[in-house]
């Protein structure tokens, strides 16, 4: 069995496998690469052990699992989570938390099995008191602002409009939440950033160094964060103020109340996640309920023409 070590956001985890599928598939989802490269010496802070069994021996789910559903199962040595291919147990006592997979069904088309990953790998950080975020954070002025939203949203042309002003990007597409004594910590999670044709026109004085791709329809050049800006991905820093971007007719930053910040949050979030009944929802309701309570919210409206990106440097800098 190998094994590897990844930075998922802030963590540490120890990934041992005999398919490179899983690692690669972790990678995709934090890290915006294919291929993991072994993070560095330090002791790993979790593991998870991927263990396929062969088509012979595949068995169903002890109980019935609702389609594309989970169910969650507390036995007295660890928590179970069970999908329609996957079986997880949760070892959360132990010293260093590990999470043995057994991939029932590995013959599954590779798609379908990189989203029963996901959806494990999710659940499993939530068991840690983590939360994956779609989103960008960048460190600015000595405080930590995060960009929730979907594609198209502005998240990263927002992150390299503050990076060029001396801010320190954590991640401009995958952020890990964490909550920590009543206060909520966010790490980076991913070393690289994409940008469109329009941001590096605007933004950089000749063309990167990267020939452009299609991610998610939209041609964007790839290329490594710290080769341009401050970057620090995979470290830990409260969150000063969250920001719900979109793309509109004119610049605005607008403050949100706690009920509607909580409902937007639901909004950016819940799509990635599985739930296994109301005690899963409500445990995921009440992470986020504690998070609108301690950190201000926002909707940042961007407007076509990115030089009102400046009201952005401003509105920072006057309320820090």
């Amino acid at each position: 069995m190998r094994r590897l070590r990844l930075n998922v956001g802030s963590l540490l985890l120890q990934v041992s496998f005999d398919r490179s599928l899983y690692p690669e598939t972790i990678a995709e989802i934090f890290c915006n690469v294919a291929a993991p490269a072994p993070a560095n010496g330090a002791a790993p802070e979790a593991e998870i052990v991927f263990v396929e069994q062969s088509q012979s021996e595949a068995n169903p789910p002890p109980m019935a699992v609702p389609s594309d559903g989970m169910l969650i199962v507390d036995t007295p040595s660890a928590k179970q989570i069970h999908t329609e291919a996957l079986t997880a147990e949760a070892f959360l006592r132990e010293p260093m938390p590990r999470f043995l997979v057994t991939v029932r069904r590995p013959f599954l088309p590779e798609y379908d099995l990189k989203v029963h990953v996901t959806v494990v790998v999710f659940k499993l950080l939530f068991f840690l008191g983590r939360l994956a975020l779609h989103a960008a954070g960048v460190r600015f002025q000595g405080r930590v602002h995060i960009f929730l939203g979907g594609k198209g949203a502005g998240k990263t042309t927002a992150s390299v409009r503050l990076a060029r002003s001396g801010g320190t990007v954590l991640g401009e597409d995958r952020l890990i939440l964490r909550r920590s004594n009543g206060d909520f910590l966010v790490s980076g999670s991913g070393e690289t950033f994409r940008v469109t044709e329009k941001t590096e026109r605007h933004f950089f004085p000749v063309p990167l160094a990267a020939e452009p791709r299609e991610v998610g329809g939209i041609l964007k050049k790839e290329v490594r964060l710290a080769a341009h800006f401050s970057a620090a991905p995979h470290a830990d820093f409260p969150v000063w103020r969250m920001f719900f971007n979109h793309v509109g007719e004119r610049f605005t930053i607008t403050p949100l109340s706690k009920h509607q910040a909580l409902i937007e949050v639901i909004r950016e979030t819940k799509a990635s996640h599985r739930f296994a009944g109301a005690d899963d929802y409500r445990a995921y309701l009440g992470f986020l309920r504690e998070l609108v309570e301690v950190v201000p919210a926002y909707r940042l409206q961007l407007s076509s023409d990115l030089h009102d990106l400046e009201r952005l440097d401003g509105f920072l800098s006057a309320n820090v």
